[in-house]
């Protein structure tokens, strides 16, 4: 299949020749002042499953680096186990603001040898702050499995109250998977930032999330399930962030899975 007389994998060459564009471009405008300009957060979550799958295990890590006020610049390493299996994913992600009321951003994760996870995931979004209150996103994902392509819209909402201290966020994505079978999301997430500096995340996603299951014959699933989610950041010294969450994830096709999660985040 072609678009515009270009095949989607030179699309995708074009998002990763641009990601590093925007690399060298922002490390030329880079601020002069001290203010720490690099952010590192590593996730690590171990989840338990029914029906007698094995334990799955993840471990993610992102490095931003802040080069100028209009561009964020980042790459990330996310390594998954699952059933003797593994796989490690490469990713690299910017995002640029023209203005005070506008975000756009971009990302490009690969696996090279996937058991399970897509060989390549793409994004492209937005993020107006139409009020001071309200920001409207859209955002479009392309996945790539050996099987073929998914191809995901995502528009939402975020809504600010207080001094900026709750946060709640919305999104639904409608979904299509190979070009022919329709799929849809929905996500609702609350942020609150308390005065001692902790932080509460709540989420609850419903719907259907595409993966591939190495238990079987490797296709592509596209099972209906329910995730909650509850993230507590605790503030340590110097500005770096302890983090404790928990995850319960109900796929009843297929299994219930329980994950704990624990991390740090901080700039530097």
């Amino acid at each position: 299949m072609e678009i515009c007389g270009f095949k989607r994998r030179h699309l995708m060459l074009a998002l990763l020749a641009g990601l590093t564009l925007a690399w060298s471009q922002a490390i030329a405008e880079q601020p002069a002042d001290s203010t720490p300009r690099w952010a590192l957060s590593s996730l690590y979550t171990h989840s338990s499953l029914s029906n007698g799958r094995g334990d799955w295990n993840q471990l993610n890590s992102e490095l931003l680096y802040n080069a100028s006020p209009q561009w964020i610049l980042g790459g990330q390493v996310d390594v998954r186990s699952r059933y003797a299996t593994s796989d490690t994913l490469y990713g690299v992600n910017a995002s640029f603001l023209p203005s005070k009321a506008w975000k756009l951003h971009a990302s490009a994760l690969v696996a090279s040898d996937a058991a399970f996870s897509p060989t390549g995931s793409y994004a492209l979004g937005a993020e107006w702050r139409a009020t001071p209150r309200v920001s409207i996103l859209l955002d479009a994902r392309r996945f790539e499995f050996p099987t073929g392509g998914l191809n995901e819209l995502r528009p939402g909402v975020i809504m600010w109250f207080g001094d900026d201290t709750t946060v709640l966020s919305a999104r639904y994505t409608a979904g299509r998977a190979f070009g022919s079978t329709a799929y849809n999301a929905y996500s609702l997430r609350a942020d609150h930032d308390f005065s001692s500096g902790q932080r509460l995340s709540l989420g609850y996603a419903h719907g259907i999330d595409p993966e591939q299951d190495p238990t079987t014959v490797p296709k592509v699933l596209l099972s209906e399930g329910d995730l909650y989610t509850a993230y507590y950041h605790f503030p340590l010294r110097s500005g770096w962030n302890l983090i404790l969450g928990l995850e319960h994830e109900e796929r009843r096709a297929a299994y219930v899975r329980t994950g704990l999660s624990i991390g740090f985040a901080g700039r530097f």
